[in-house]
């Protein structure tokens, strides 16, 4: 069987081949040979000017789209090609080495992307584009991931991130793992590593090795989003993102989202709650299912938080503890009012709330220490509302129905691009908290968040809209 340098030097070649037979081709053709086949009549007869753009825009689209498959482990698109390539050496893998071979074929076709967009911008060094071919120096040996992890201490330490306890955690974590791993060169971790420290951590909690293996998979997310990050850490992918650990953690307390139908009978039961009354057990609900947002930052909404940004409106997910407002990241989350809240009448509430003089969204509800806001809704819902109108609440409760909204975008095949997943991140406040992203990278707009927001349909009958909107 092949050893990895033997599948390395296939895959090489493969790309080298395919870099030649591109060249060739443009030369023979012009740009539009580097689209696709479904792209290049619509091109034909384009200036050259929009041809290139158009060639930029595909194949920096599909790197994007390569490194979601390389980080979420899907092979898919390179299955047919690995075997073809087996079949012409006459050799054959076993299913782990098979999946190593897939991954280094789309990291493969990402450097192919590149070279054509570097190619498209006048950049010609590659040898396969060169007029002669360009002494090259041998790469400096690429950092350890001791070096990585002392880089990313030394900014989580420099910014006040990691209170002792956690970097004392860290540091621990990161010991055991080089115990197991070895202090390599990071493009040496692959996923067989990630999969050692699985077998390692099997004596764990689910709780505890998950958060090891997330700790490492965010030294590696620093490493990749660094503006340098190819020339200093030399990696294109992480080894240790979206691992399925095993673990001896009590399966029943994780908490599991609302199927469809559960959520169909909950927000029928609303039929009943009596709006004048209670808006908070009428909207919180709706909120939750149409947003993502936990329940305590839904309780605690002030009407100032509803407001436009750029013709859209969003809700402003604040912190600020001096108001009795607080989120999990520390820090403001936006996310678009969804269509059905606004068909649901809303608006209408926030406006009328605003003239009684209501500060706060829901005025009915008031602060606990120790519960904050959510005290009268979560009792209410755990133990009354979701036992009336769900078959079954095992592992169920108020915030399933985050899990379920997260979960509908996954299961409806709504991330066509890592863009797309992206956006979806940042409005449920599941995007990373390293220092390129915060300090450095601008929110996504309003509007090209509504537009993936928009695409939410839990399935509601007219009917059930209709009459949910007559409740008083």
């Amino acid at each position: 069987m092949l050893d990895t340098q033997q599948i390395r030097a296939i895959v090489e070649d493969y790309k080298q081949s395919t870099l030649a037979s591109l060249l060739n081709a443009r030369r023979e053709y012009g740009a539009i040979a580097y689209l696709p086949p479904r792209l290049r009549e619509g091109f034909a007869e384009a200036p050259a000017k929009e041809l290139v753009e158009a060639v930029i825009k595909e194949h920096s689209n599909r790197q994007e789209d390569l490194a979601l498959c390389v980080n979420t482990n899907d092979h898919a698109g390179v299955s047919a090609l690995a075997d073809s390539l087996l079949e012409e050496h006459g050799e054959q893998l076993d299913s782990k080495t098979f999946r190593l071979m897939c991954e280094y074929l789309l990291k493969a076709q990402i450097d192919i992307s590149q070279t054509v967009v570097k190619r498209m911008m006048g950049d010609f060094s590659s040898t396969q584009s060169a007029v002669t071919v360009p002494i090259t120096k041998p790469l400096p040996a690429a950092p350890k991931l001791s070096e990585l992890f002392a880089a990313y201490k030394a900014i989580k330490t420099a910014r006040n991130k990691w209170s002792t306890k956690t970097a004392e955690n860290f540091e621990r974590f990161y010991k055991e793992a080089i115990g197991i791993l070895g202090d390599k060169e990071l493009p040496a971790y692959t996923q067989e590593d990630a999969i050692a420290l699985i077998e390692a951590w099997k004596g764990n909690s689910k709780g505890t090795a998950s958060g090891k293996m997330e700790f490492l998979s965010s030294l590696f997310r620093y490493a990749l989003k660094s503006p340098d990050s190819c020339d200093r850490w030399q990696i294109r992918g992480n080894p240790f993102t979206e691992m399925q650990i095993e673990g001896s953690e009590n399966e029943a307390k994780k908490k599991l989202p609302y199927s469809n139908e559960d959520l169909i009978n909950l927000a029928t039961g609303l039929l009943s709650v009596k709006r004048s009354i209670a808006p908070h057990r009428f909207w919180v609900p709706l909120i939750a299912m149409y947003s993502g947002m936990r329940q305590d930052e839904i309780c605690q909404l002030r009407t100032a938080d509803i407001a436009l940004v750029d013709g859209v409106p969003v809700f402003h997910i604040c912190h600020k503890p001096e108001l009795r407002q607080t989120t999990k990241a520390k820090k403001l989350k936006v996310c678009p009012v969804h269509p059905m809240l606004i068909k649901l009448g809303l608006i209408e509430f926030l406006e009328a709330q605003k003239l009684g003089k209501q500060d706060r969204l829901f005025s009915t509800l008031s602060y606990s220490q120790g519960k904050d806001w959510t005290g009268r809704i979560r009792t209410w819902w755990n133990t009354t509302y979701q036992t009336k109108h769900i078959k079954d609440c095992s592992g169920k409760s108020f915030h399933s129905i985050r899990h379920s909204f997260i979960n509908w975008f996954k299961q409806n095949a709504c991330y066509e691009t890592y863009r797309d997943r992206s956006i979806v991140q940042s409005m449920v406040g599941h995007t990373e908290g390293d220092v390129t992203s915060e300090h450095y990278e601008q929110d996504y707009l309003a509007s090209d968040k509504l537009k993936i927001l928009s695409k939410l349909d839990y399935g509601l009958s007219p009917e059930l809209v209709e009459a949910l909107i007559a409740t008083k």
